[in-house]
């Protein structure tokens, strides 16, 4: 008795030294997590702003060229008449209001098109989430219908749970056929989802091996096609965090992805 009064006390012990422990790092965390996010605030504030600087003095540049052209081609009016000095000032004015015109359309018509090309690539990424969920459904379908211990399974419902996973599979290959994902992580998933539905199939056949057989399918069997809804929901979540990371990365980069933030692909200083 005496012993086992002791071992509890050591172990409650080691219980409190572990929980302090995990609390002094959760409060490092706690604290390194609100200047992480500042940063990351003011970084992205720096960005807009060197962004709307170059607008302005873009506009602010054009609009001291027409100025300039505009007031000489005044003077001449007023001190000659309207003649060919004069015609030629206001051409160059009209000129440099349509070259200015030209370079802000194309950089509106830019910014439109890496608009579109993200709403498209989101718009696939909703549906490929929409093919993820589906077969999560028919994965837990078929683990509820196997664990159901007041109806037991028969050829027909394995029939039906093939169907489903064959069903699955296909909506997978189908949707890996796009080319137009938004981010090679909407592949990589599809890949994932693929790999443990076709899974979910080879073990569906298996069983109706063994049902034929009339031999009673093996536990370890049974409880690999009842896990696979519990992989595809993890999938899923994991997927939605992704897309999350993406979308936010892309607000950064104003529809594009911030390259300028790779590391990896930072220029080397010389040595």
């Amino acid at each position: 008795m005496k012993l086992d009064r002791d071992a509890n006390e050591k172990g409650i012990v080691l219980e409190q030294a572990n929980n302090e422990e995990h609390a002094v790092t959760d409060r490092d965390e706690e604290n390194q997590l609100p200047s992480r996010t500042r940063l990351n605030l003011l970084k992205e504030r720096l960005q807009g702003v060197h962004q709307r600087l170059g607008e302005l003095i873009f506009v602010g540049m054009i609009g001291i060229l027409v100025g300039i052209t505009g007031i000489a081609a005044y003077k001449n009016v007023a001190a000659k008449g309207w003649g060919a000095d004069a015609a030629a000032w206001a051409q160059a004015t009209g000129s440099i209001i349509a070259i200015a015109g030209a370079a802000w359309l194309a950089r509106s018509e830019s910014r439109q098109a890496r608009r579109w090309r993200r709403e498209q690539g989101e718009e696939a990424a909703w549906s490929v989430r929409f093919v993820l969920v589906q077969a999560q459904f028919d994965a837990h379908i078929i683990a509820f219908e196997l664990t159901r211990p007041d109806e037991p399974y028969c050829a027909l419902d394995i029939r039906s749970w093939q169907q489903r996973s064959a069903n699955a599979s296909l909506a997978l290959q189908t949707m890996l056929m796009r080319v137009d994902h938004i981010h090679a992580a909407v592949v990589l998933t599809m890949c994932n989802a693929k790999i443990l539905v076709d899974h979910l199939s080879l073990d569906l056949a298996r069983m109706e091996r063994a049902i034929e057989q009339e031999k009673k399918p093996s536990s370890q069997l049974v409880s690999d096609i009842v896990a696979a809804h519990l992989n595809l929901t993890t999938l899923i979540e994991q997927y939605d965090a992704r897309l999350r990371g993406i979308r936010e990365a892309l607000d950064r980069g104003r529809d594009m992805l911030p390259l300028g933030e790779f590391s990896e692909w930072a220029s080397q200083p010389k040595q």
